[in-house]
């Protein structure tokens, strides 16, 4: 986290009702669908923090925020009942290398468990896996290990070998289920795996429906093994230190390749694509989906007969509880098909479609995302062509279900999609897919294009849809970008966003808000006013400090939210007056001496940025080690690109950040710099 450090400004405490009054309505807030109400779950005081990254858990009172300004620093936030409470953890486990950032991989609903990859030495790669307990108790899982997944509780961890973490438990496979400090290796006993290694699922990591390949409890696992030599790949089933080959050909048939798909979170079933026949039943030759009961060990084709005529299936994905699935096949030129399988039923089919159409997966790294609901009732992906009532043409978000098909979630009243220009500069693009509620009825999405007539700022909006309804949960109107960050499963949108969507906010950092049917808090009872001029540049102090305004400084005030234990004065660093002399030569391409101030000893590093179009590019960047605290300077100089808009313009926004990487304080302060007439400021 980042301190405010500063010099010391005189303030008066503002009553809410004069704060509200001198600043603008909150944008967009009559606008909210369903009667909800904004909630800002990231600090009210950003101590110059920008949140760059906000998972939300499922039940949607709990979050987790990060932001690249602080690198050791883990922010937990949970919802009482007088608003968003947030604690800043130290991210770093002991034995971890507090040089570079530590990393969450997961976290229990309540927050109550959390795993955190860090550096186990001075080095990017993030190693040394650990666990955190509420009481703040931190216990090593391993190193060199990498995350996989773990069970609902988190006692139960899957993990792969970065080399030999474990002497005393040898493995062939490379994978190793750890369990309250103890730990055995997975899949050894098969041929296959004993021979070339193995990957958790299909080794692309949680898929849109946390479906890994481990089980809620831990004691199932999936694991594909590696293709090598002999040994195709094939999906194999660990439980209680026994591998079953789920897609080994029957009767000593052809080999071939099988490609996990998903599993239900109670362990109860598992499913997979081959083309290798692996019932004696299935003569078409074609690549089917098929289905493992694990109590009854069973295996069975919920393709057919959507695959009887040799289509093969192309896209598929299964429900959490492992009673639907929804997959796509190939039906003659330029045709595909759309079906959907449900226990104690045939596939039936729902939609059929152009070639290209109906591409979905649940890896969360592809850019043809897909959100699926636990029960498998409800599907929603990105598609360019014409499905159902979308004419096609631009990607968008489509739903589907097995009584409506395919409808289009994200097009305009004239039924066209989000976007239908593939030139559009990046801030305009859609960056993600819908996220869905539970039971389906409520899907989320962003989109840089405007889709109803309110949404006006050519900038990347949140919107939600209901009923065939879409309206903007974002402001649409101010000249900021919004973000999607997570849905739980009530439907609770979370989102990061720089705009001031609460009128008791009163500085610009990027925050987290989320937008709650039958939400909102009052206000906070009391606020103080921003400052003004040079007294707001520079870094701020070990004491919350009040926010800076206009073109001097971007850092923000102390968090008044959190209790002072959980912000602890740490080594920092002080960012000195920038002359007038400096800031010509810095306009007119030369060097200069940034002054500084250290706290502490420490590893020092500066960054400057130029705000050229609507982004914040990097232009340069410096650092250096000090010895003891006390004055410094770094050198610094304006990078190629902003010194050519700075010619071409005549004027550029410059911010100089620098961060002390020893501890969590950190300062900014923007200028603008002028070049007239070979003159700068």
């Amino acid at each position: 986290m980042k301190l405010a450090f500063g010099r010391s400004v005189a303030v008066r405490a503002l009553t809410v009702a004069t704060i509200a009054a001198a600043l603008p309505a909150a944008a967009g807030a009559a606008a909210l669908p369903d009667g909800r109400a904004y909630e800002l779950v990231s600090p009210l005081e950003s101590r110059g923090l920008d949140f760059d990254y906000a998972w939300t858990l499922p039940g949607g009172d709990h979050a987790v925020l990060t932001s690249l300004n602080d690198i050791l620093g883990i922010h937990l936030a949970a919802r009482g009942a007088d608003g968003w409470k947030v604690t800043r953890i130290l991210g770093t486990p002991p034995g971890g290398d507090f040089s570079y950032l530590a990393t969450l991989d997961d976290a229990t609903d309540d927050l109550s468990r959390i795993v955190v990859e860090a550096p186990s030495g001075p080095a990017f790669s993030r190693d040394l896996l650990s666990v955190r307990d509420a009481d703040g108790s931190w216990t090593k899982v391993g190193t060199p290990v990498e995350y996989l997944a773990g069970s609902g509780d988190l006692r139960t961890l899957v993990v792969r070998s970065l080399g030999d973490p474990y002497p005393a438990v040898p493995s062939s496979s490379g994978v190793y289920r750890w369990r309250d400090g103890e730990v055995e290796s997975v899949g050894d006993d098969a041929p296959a795996i004993a021979a070339c290694g193995a990957v958790l699922g299909d080794g692309n990591g949680p898929g849109t429906n946390d479906q890994s390949g481990v089980s809620r409890d831990g004691a199932t696992i999936v694991l594909s093994n590696n293709d090598c030599g002999a040994h195709r790949r094939h999906v194999q089933l660990w439980r209680d230190g026994t591998t079953i080959d789920l897609s080994a050909p029957a009767g000593g048939g052809a080999d071939g390749a099988a490609t996990y798909v998903g599993n239900a979170l109670d362990g109860s079933a598992v499913f997979f694509t081959t083309a290798v026949r692996v019932l004696a039943s299935d003569t078409n030759g074609a690549v089917d989906l098929y289905r493992y009961d694990v109590a009854r060990g069973e295996l069975s084709r919920v393709s057919a007969p959507a695959s009887q005529s040799g289509g093969d299936v192309l896209s598929a994905i299964a429900s959490d509880d492992g009673r639907a699935a929804w997959f796509s096949t190939s039906a003659g030129a330029g045709t595909r098909l759309l079906w959907k399988w449900t226990a104690g039923d045939r596939a039936r089919l729902v939609e059929a479609g152009p070639a290209g159409s109906f591409t979905f997966t649940r890896a969360y790294t592809s850019p043809q995302q897909t959100q699926l609901t636990p029960d498998g009732r409800v599907l929603a992906w990105i598609e360019p062509n014409a499905v159902g009532d979308y004419a096609g043409g631009a990607p968008t978000i489509v739903r589907a279900t097995a009584a409506d098909g395919v409808v289009c979630v994200s097009c305009r009243a004239d039924g066209t999609g989000v976007f239908a220009d593939f030139g559009l500069p990046p801030e305009r693009r859609m960056t993600s897919l819908s996220r869905i509620s539970d039971d389906g009825e409520q899907l989320f999405f962003q989109t840089g294009d405007g889709v109803v007539e309110a949404d006006t700022n050519g900038r990347v909006d949140v919107y939600g849809w209901r009923d065939g309804t879409v309206s903007l949960i974002s402001s649409g109107t101010l000249d900021r970008y919004s973000e999607l960050a997570g849905v739980s499963r009530d439907g609770t949108v979370f989102f990061r966003d720089a705009d001031r969507l609460l009128p008791w906010i009163v500085d610009d950092h990027v925050k987290v808000y989320s937008a709650r049917v039958g939400g909102g808090f009052p206000a906070p009872a009391a606020q103080q006013p921003t400052c003004a001029g040079d007294d707001c540049q520079g870094a701020p102090v070990a004491q919350p400090a009040p926010p800076p305004a206009g073109s001097a400084a971007d850092s923000g005030p102390g968090d008044a939210d959190a209790p002072e234990a959980s912000w602890p004065a740490e080594p920092a660093v002080k960012l000195g007056r920038l002359s007038a002399a400096a800031k010509r030569k810095l306009a007119h391409g030369g060097t200069i001496a940034l002054p500084l101030t250290a706290t502490a000893a420490g590893r020092l590093s500066v960054t400057v940025s130029a705000r050229i179009g609507t982004r914040w590019v990097r232009s340069g960047s410096a650092a250096r080690t000090v010895r003891a605290a006390g004055r410094t300077t770094l050198s610094l100089r304006l990078g190629k690109r902003a010194r050519a808009t700075l010619t071409r313009r005549g004027s550029l926004r410059v911010r100089i950040e620098v961060v002390h990487r020893a501890g969590v304080g950190a300062a900014r302060a923007t200028y603008v710099l002028k070049t007239t007439a070979g003159r700068g400021r």
